[in-house]
Formats: structure tokens, C-alpha cells, sequence
């Protein structure tokens, strides 16, 4: 089974985050909370300069962070030996992404955010005060990833920057940061839009020699119908902070996210790609279950039964886990 890192925020970030939320008016929080939410669910993106910070950080940074976190747990399952020493984060925001690299990879002893927006440094840079130390002593530069200078870097993140972005800008983005990463992570809204923008860096990124490392198991051509779009869940745990300040009673959130994982060709052979991912929850039956599969370019159903030898990995098989049995 693929390993799973922990997709709650680690305890210095929480704790910060519950810091600085003290000092702000709690019913102002919940207004700017409840606005961002709306956008959200209306848009599928947060507008660029029209977002309270710390509304932000604490209800949406949570859920970031979990799919993030998702994401490089296939990179780790993937890429065992890979141990990145310097970070970039594209489009940093408060750096939710790299408290989740940190998290993953805590070799990482150099980071570059780049964030376009003074509110979201600020408050990026506030937080990282109690983070690790390479963390904590960050470059942060303020600038539009489109013209801003892009370091050399072991891993680049970019996570819900695309859907800022018109689909053609956001492709030569992402060209442009994969031609400074060794290895590059995309993450966006599970959404037919963020798929779509993911989709047109895929190809992209193909054309440009790219290694795949996840979701895809292969670079032939992407196999999704135009009707609908690759995604993966998370389930993501709220503290009593995030749940006053959402005015919500469950203690968690299922958060829908989409992503691409894309390697420097010299890391091809070192990349342990399963034969295929499973690309809709499992649906079990008494005495079978479904698996919708996506392999060698193609989508398929593939049904396990008592009498398989997969059949106890397929009744623990999640939504996201790569597949191996036949």
C-alpha cells in the first residue's frame, strides 16, 4: 500500500495560525471566512487581492495543505530515493506548500517563495516565525511569476496557481518552472477547470521531454472524456479554530483536488510507476469489487474476486492508489 503522510497541519502552523487569528476581530474573521467560502464554491479559485490573509490561513489553508500533502506522498511512494535539498514555491501565498515539503522532505536546508500578493507574504512570513529553521530564514521575493526571475531548484511546488491564470499563461508557467525544477508538483482545484489546466500542462510537459511521475502511469495521451476530469479526495481534519470560524459542526472536510507530478528525464529510471491508478472510489460487492483503472492510455474496469490472488489488496484499495495486480 502506498504510504500516506499525515495531512493535518503540523503543530507550529497551527499554532501560529491560532495565534495571529487572536488577534484578529473573530466576527470580521467568520465575515471574510464566509465571503472566501462563497467564492470558492462559485468560482473554484480565490481572486487573486481579494482575500483576508488570515480568513485565509485558517479556513482554507487546511485544505491546500491536505492536498498538497496527498500529492507528495505518490511523489515519496513513487521516488523513494529522492531527497530534495532546495525548494521553490510558486506562488507561495502564506506558503502553505512549503510547510507540506518541509513536512515531507525535512532535508530541505534552502527555500525561495514567490508570492505576488504583500498581504499573503506578510502573513506567510509571520507564521514561518516558529517554522524550521531553513524554513524561517526563506527568501520570500514579491513578484508575478510571469516576470519574475525562477531559481534552479531539487523541487518546485506551484499549488492553486493555474486557476489564476488564463490556460495558455498558466501552461507556459509551468514550462517555465519545470525548466528550473528537477522535479515539479501541480495541485489545483478537483474541478473540470483545474483538471483542464492540468491536462494542457500535461501535454506540454510531455512535448518537453518530461518524466511523469503521478497520477499518470503513462505519457501517451490522456484517456479522460471531455465530460469529465481526473481528481482524487482528501479527508481533512478541522481544529476548533477552523470549525468556529466556518460556523461548522463536523470536525472535518472532504477536500477535492487534482494534481501532476513531472520529472527531469534523468530521474526516469529511478520513478516506480504502478501499472495503473485508480481513478474513482472502489465500489465493493459481496464477493467482488470494481476498480476503474486508468493504464497504458486507456480507462477500464477491472472487477476482483474472491478467487484472485489481488483480492484482499483491492478490498483495501483507496480512490488515488496506484495498481499493480491483474
Amino acid at each position: 500500500m502506498p504510504r500516506r503522510l499525515d495531512v493535518a497541519l503540523p503543530d507550529w502552523v497551527a499554532d501560529a495560525i491560532a495565534r495571529n487569528a487572536a488577534t484578529h476581530d473573530g466576527k470580521v474573521l467568520r465575515q471574510s471566512a464566509a465571503a472566501l467560502s462563497a467564492s470558492y464554491r462559485a468560482k473554484g479559485r480565490v481572486e487573486p487581492g481579494a482575500v483576508d490573509p488570515w480568513a485565509y490561513v485558517a479556513t482554507r489553508a487546511p485544505a491546500t495543505y491536505a492536498a498538497i500533502m496527498s500529492a507528495l506522498s505518490a511523489l515519496v511512494d513513487a521516488a523513494p530515493d529522492f531527497a530534495p535539498r532546495s525548494l521553490l514555491d510558486a506562488g507561495a501565498g502564506p506558503g502553505t506548500a512549503s510547510w507540506a515539503a518541509f513536512a515531507a522532505y525535512p532535508g530541505i536546508t534552502q527555500a525561495t517563495l514567490i508570492e505576488a500578493s504583500p498581504p499573503m507574504r506578510a502573513a506567510g512570513m509571520a507564521l514561518a516565525s516558529g517554522a524550521p529553521p531553513a524554513l524561517a530564514n526563506a527568501t520570500w521575493s514579491l513578484a508575478d511569476l510571469r516576470n519574475a526571475a525562477i531559481p534552479q531548484s531539487d523541487l518546485g511546488l506551484a499549488a492553486y496557481l493555474m486557476n489564476e491564470l488564463e490556460i495558455g499563461a498558466a501552461t507556459e508557467t509551468v514550462r517555465h518552472l519545470f525548466a528550473a525544477a528537477q522535479v515539479l508538483v501541480l495541485v489545483e482545484p478537483g474541478s473540470r477547470a483545474g483538471f483542464e489546466r492540468l491536462r494542457a500542462a500535461r501535454a506540454a510537459l510531455v512535448a518537453d521531454g518530461a518524466a511523469l511521475v503521478a497520477p499518470c502511469t503513462h505519457a501517451l495521451a490522456c484517456p479522460i472524456a471531455s465530460d469529465d476530469w481526473c481528481h482524487f479526495s482528501v479527508r481533512v481534519p478541522r481544529s476548533r479554530l477552523h470549525r468556529q470560524i466556518k460556523s461548522a459542526q463536523l470536525a472535518y472536510e472532504d477536500e477535492k483536488f487534482s494534481y501532476l507530478i513531472a520529472a527531469k528525464p534523468a530521474l526516469a529510471a529511478s520513478i516506480k510507476r504502478p501499472h495503473a491508478r485508480i481513478i474513482r472510489h472502489p465500489v465493493a460487492r459481496s464477493g467482488h469489487v470494481h476498480l476503474d483503472l486508468c493504464a497504458d492510455g486507456a480507462i477500464s474496469r477491472h472487477t476482483a474476486t474472491r478467487r484472485d490472488g489481488a483480492w484482499r489488496t483491492a478490498r483495501k484499495a483507496a480512490w488515488g492508489d496506484g495498481w499493480n495486480s491483474d
